[in-house]
């Protein structure tokens, strides 16, 4: 049986930063490790049949009793207008507004539920290239 180093040589390691910007700027920093890994930016988010499948996928894997009617153009632009399509303040929205639904009885999600103010806490869009320094930052 071979090693895990000789199945997975080092060449097949990919590190995901994933909306960190401090590990972005760690790799794009220091010309050694700049020159071993390519950055790809994944695009945000923006209604459509994408998103809707994506907040489908998320909602039925949340511990809800009820079915949530997530189906709706409506409500995908409220997401994608608010999170600036970020796919981690997607995640935590529709996980507040979850647990909110737990909490409250109802057991799903909908369009006034996820209106509610609270759950939309720090969900700001972060601006491209905040925090790095000006040489690092893209577009």
């Amino acid at each position: 049986m071979p090693s895990y180093d000789a199945a997975f040589p080092a060449a097949y390691i990919v590190p995901a930063t994933s909306g960190i910007l401090e590990a972005r700027h760690a790799l794009l920093s220091d010309a050694q490790l700049r020159s071993r890994f390519s950055e790809e930016e994944l695009p945000p988010w923006v209604t459509g049949p994408d998103l809707q499948d994506f907040v489908n996928r998320i909602v039925q894997g949340l511990p809800l009793r009820r079915p949530s009617p997530v189906q709706s153009a409506r409500l995908c632009g409220l997401l994608a207008e608010r999170t600036g399509g970020i796919t981690l303040h997607i995640r935590r929205v529709l996980e507040r507004a979850a647990v909110a639904a737990i909490r409250s009885g109802q057991e799903c999600i909908d369009q006034a539920g996820l209106e509610e103010s609270a759950h939309w806490r720090g969900m700001a869009p972060p601006m491209r290239g905040a925090g790095l320094p000006r040489s690092l930052r893209s577009g």
